[in-house]
């Protein structure tokens, strides 16, 4: 199973030597105590992370996005935890926990002081929310590869990264699909323009259905928009990718 590492460029590169350990106060982590890991978001995490440097004016590859792919069975999984956000809002089904009525920030401090309790539900975390934690550091033989990606290269594949809402109530199979699409990408993986915009997928499939005229015409401007995304998605000048044998 791999699970993926979002930080800047910096970071990502220097765990192919050192390992990823927990961040201090990196913004977009929801448990700082912990190495945050996910099956989708990575590209997300990395551009949070992009952002705070450049705004404690730090320069370089720290300005750069960084996504690590992890090798969870190298692991050590009894350090496995999920994420806190996801059991605040999975448990408001069920009667574990804070009370019901006490505030989000609360609860989610109740969660994460009593993550230990929880740490057999780190895989439903990852199928839920799309993320789980990792309660050490993460070892630098874990880390198969590493994609360092230069802000601007891609515009396409930046907006996408920066749309997601990551709870459980959004993360459906079909967003899941994309965001995985997404971090595969940044792995030097294929992409397709349908996972980018469903409809084409949806409104090329009429022209099995129907020979008019009038169905091809209406499709015409989602070939279209599918070569322009085929296009940008084979854009991948700003992006280097590592492998951890190359080190």
């Amino acid at each position: 199973m791999k699970l993926y590492y979002g930080s800047t460029g910096y970071a990502v590169y220097d765990a192919l030597k050192r390992g990823i350990n927990p961040p201090a106060q990196e913004e977009g982590y929801s448990d700082q105590a912990m190495v945050q890991l996910t099956s989708v978001y990575a590209p997300t995490f990395a551009m949070r992370a992009a952002i705070t440097a450049a705004s404690e004016s730090r320069e370089g590859e720290h300005l750069k996005w960084g996504v690590a792919e992890v090798d969870v069975d190298l692991l050590n999984k009894s350090l496995l935890r999920p994420d806190v956000d996801f059991l605040e809002q999975a448990s408001r089904m069920f009667s574990v926990g804070p009370p019901l009525d006490a505030s989000v920030p609360l609860r989610i401090e109740w969660y994460r002081a009593h993550i230990d309790e929880f740490a057999q539900y780190w895989k439903r975390s990852v199928a839920q929310i799309g993320s789980c934690n990792y309660s050490g550091t993460v070892p630098a033989y874990a880390i198969t590869r590493v994609a360092i990606y230069t802000p601007d290269s891609n515009t396409l594949i930046e907006s996408v990264a920066c749309d997601p809402q990551i709870n459980t109530l959004d993360h459906t199979p079909m967003i899941a699909t994309k965001y995985q699409a997404l971090t595969r990408w940044f792995m030097g993986d294929p992409m397709s323009a349908c996972i980018i915009d469903p409809t084409i997928l949806f409104n090329l499939a009429a022209v099995d259905r129907s020979n008019t005229g009038e169905v091809n015409r209406e499709t015409s401007r989602f070939i279209r928009r599918q070569e322009h995304i085929t296009e940008q998605l084979a854009n991948r000048r700003g992006l280097r990718v590592i492998n951890h044998s190359d080190i």
